[in-house]
């Protein structure tokens, strides 16, 4: 009887400590590699890793990284992990790795995070599987999420339907288009291809999403919207590539605000680009601000505008009296191919929106049929206070400055038509910004240099180069006029402080120690400076005495190449 019960309690310890074994949270290094079964450090699928980590937390910092070596065809769902926080993080590392699912109308995932927080998916290749029907979302955060991270991943969702989205954040199972709660949400240097929707985070309009970045994503061939956003506050949208390459007849905007609760929008530094040609007679947006306040827009540039049939505007405010703020962006509706529909640089959907417009560049030469203007005003605007507009470039000589109304608009063809009726634009002007190419859209017309006006918290341009502190230049792009070739100029990052008061350090490409002779010159080309200097392990030291406040052009020879710097002098 002893020894039973001695048996008995051995293989209670057994039990007890094999369960407490297996159960421990998880920390630190673990792989994915469906080659091998799980066990130790290995889990043989997505799948097991995140029933893992829903079973039995964590309680460090925890990286997966899957072996690349073959596709891993899985629908998978990461639930909540216990113990997950700023010192507990989840990394799914892809290492670019391939997953792929069949995905359904009612089960339309390829990874879904739900309720998760302090997670990071990266460097995954996450492809559309041919025999899915009905909906797809490849990566699904889903109902609420906090402190997520996606970054660096491949998307090709191999269908136009608004049904698939490519990165989605929403509160069903079965919709982009419903509430979730979100906050520090990361969209970073994906590429996505195709699909109804490239980035959709869609709030909760009583619990707006914050701290929301969406940036630097190449986001190609969508349908409907490449990013939509709903219900968020301060979300920034920083840095994307957008490019309409769909030839499907539809209305759709690249970035799209939409919605009276979003507010506080920021929407910076993007590329826009218009390859389709046939749209029928529906309309394309750039920038598309349906509702909500407070949104800021700048440095934003939208070219290469292919369109033969259709629409287009490069940004659009849709309601009344929500008063965006929209400086420094460059549209050009420059293509040669003649086109039939209606191009618009900015415009009013509804009436006296009160949108703030300065520092824009607006050339539309396109040719063909249909209404050409560079400022569009909702049909019931009051000229005088629709706007607040001014220090622009309206360059439209295939159209008009500007229209009120869309059916019969009333045209204003010249500047001076237009200055004279709103009172509006005192100190814009219509100029030929003769751009360097359709594609690079860095003006060389002299008379259009430094008529800007500086606006508070926009200090650099979207190249990321200090913008004048006094007399900033019109559009996404400071630029100078020099007897240097436009197409040889390669800016780079390589003096710091930028600006400062003129002490810079200046950073070569190689190690090697040597002389080299700085050019400076101003904006307007005038040579200001010319001296040798000693260059050893990268660097050299450059001091600039009795120049004005303002931007400069810095220039200098290295190994039979040649180097430019923009650099800012300031008091």
């Amino acid at each position: 009887m002893k020894s039973i019960s001695i048996q008995v309690f051995i293989l209670f310890c057994f039990l007890q400590f094999g369960i407490n074994s297996y159960a421990q949270p998880l920390s630190g290094n673990y792989t994915i590699n469906q080659s091998l079964p799980t066990g130790g450090t290995n889990f043989i699928s997505f799948t097991d890793f995140a029933a893992r980590l829903s079973t039995d937390g964590v309680s460090g910092n925890v990286t997966a990284v899957v072996d690349p070596a073959n596709v891993y065809t899985e629908q998978v769902t990461f639930h909540t992990i216990p113990g997950a926080g700023q010192n507990a993080t989840v990394t799914l590392d892809g290492n670019l790795a391939t997953i792929e699912a069949i995905t359904t109308t009612t089960d339309r995932h390829v990874i879904r995070l739900q309720d998760v927080s302090w997670m990071t998916i990266q460097g995954l290749n996450v492809n559309y599987n041919a025999a899915s029907t009905g909906g797809y979302y490849a990566i699904h955060i889903y109902d609420s999420a906090s402190h997520v991270n996606i970054i660096n991943n491949n998307i090709l969702m191999g269908s136009t339907s608004t049904l698939h989205g490519g990165i989605v954040a929403s509160g069903s199972l079965t919709s982009i288009l419903d509430p979730g709660n979100f906050d520090h949400i990361l969209i970073s240097n994906n590429s996505i291809e195709s699909g109804g929707y490239g980035v959709s985070v869609y709030g909760d309009a009583n619990d707006l999403a914050t701290q929301v970045e969406i940036s630097g994503n190449a986001i190609t061939d969508f349908a409907d919207n490449g990013i939509y956003i709903r219900e968020t506050d301060s979300i920034h949208i920083l840095g994307n590539l957008l490019v309409k390459n769909a030839n499907i007849i539809s209305s759709a905007n690249a970035i799209q605000i939409a919605q009276n609760a979003n507010i506080n929008a920021i929407i910076e530094g993007n590329s826009i680009q218009i390859n389709q040609q046939n749209n029928g007679s529906q309309t394309i947006r750039g920038i598309y601000l349906f509702n909500g306040t407070g949104h800021k827009v700048f440095n934003n540039e939208v070219t290469n505008v292919a369109l033969t049939s259709g629409n287009f505007t490069g940004i659009e405010v849709r309601s009344s009296a929500t008063a965006p703020e929209i400086y420094f962006n460059t549209i050009s509706i420059d293509d040669t191919n003649s086109a039939s529909g209606n191009f618009m640089g900015i415009a009013e959907e509804l009436s006296n929106t009160n949108s703030v417009l300065r520092n824009n560049l607006i050339s539309i030469t396109k040719p063909g049929t249909g209404t050409r203007a560079g400022l569009k005003l909702g049909a019931t605007s009051t000229l005088t206070t629709a706007l607040n507009s001014n220090y622009n470039d309206l360059w439209v000589p295939v159209g008009n400055v500007a229209i009120k109304g869309s059916s019969t608009p009333v045209l204003y063809p010249n500047l001076s038509d237009w200055q004279t009726a709103s009172a509006q634009d005192a100190n814009s002007v219509s100029l030929d910004p003769l751009f360097s190419s359709t594609f690079t859209l860095h003006p060389t017309n002299s008379l259009l240099d430094n008529l800007g006006t500086p606006i508070a918290g926009i200090s650099d341009d979207k190249d990321g180069n200090p913008r004048d502190p006094i007399t900033p230049d019109i559009g996404a792009y400071e630029y100078f006029i020099t007897n240097i070739s436009v197409a040889d100029v390669q800016f780079q990052n390589n003096t710091y402080p930028n600006p400062s008061r003129g002490k810079f350090a200046l950073m070569t490409p190689e190690l090697e120690a040597g002389e080299i002779c700085i050019q400076l010159f101003s904006a307007s080309g005038k040579l200001c400076l010319e001296k040798n200097t000693f260059v050893n392990n990268h660097q050299t030291e450059l001091t600039i005495d009795n120049l004005s406040p303002g931007i400069y052009l810095l220039s200098w020879n290295w190994h039979e190449k040649k180097y430019f710097s923009r650099i800012g002098i300031v008091n």
